[in-house]
């Protein structure tokens, strides 16, 4: 890979990264800090694991990437936001709900950002 190609792989992940954040943020009715923020109250650490997860799973982030999207030092903190966010929502029905519908949200917004910079 050359230097240009891994520089626009870069750019273009930490875009998606922000993406995800923002369209997560927004569809549950907070701004990305507070989506950020420190706060270990419910539903805010739930929304920030799921977060997390779809970081994880549309883009080719590492665990270390998306922690630091994320403002985080650890990229155990990841690990365990993806683990959490999926087993709730396998045994909660509202969050898995929720889940899809950030997916959804998430997957479009994507695709509105990809179009939008041909």
């Amino acid at each position: 890979m050359t230097l240009d190609a891994t520089n626009f792989a870069v750019a273009k992940l930490a875009r998606d990264l922000e993406t995800i954040k923002r369209a997560v943020a927004e569809a549950v009715g907070l701004t990305v800090a507070g989506l950020l923020a420190p706060s270990r109250r419910e539903p805010l650490v739930t929304h920030r694991q799921m977060a997390m997860l779809i970081c994880r799973e549309m883009t080719p982030g590492s665990f270390p990437d998306i922690a630091a999207a994320f403002g985080k030092d650890d990229h155990n903190t990841v690990i365990h936001a993806c683990h959490a966010a999926f087993d709730k929502a396998e045994t909660d029905k509202a969050t898995n709900e929720t889940l899809i519908r950030l997916r959804r949200v998430a997957k479009e917004a994507l695709e509105n950002e990809s179009s939008s910079r041909k």
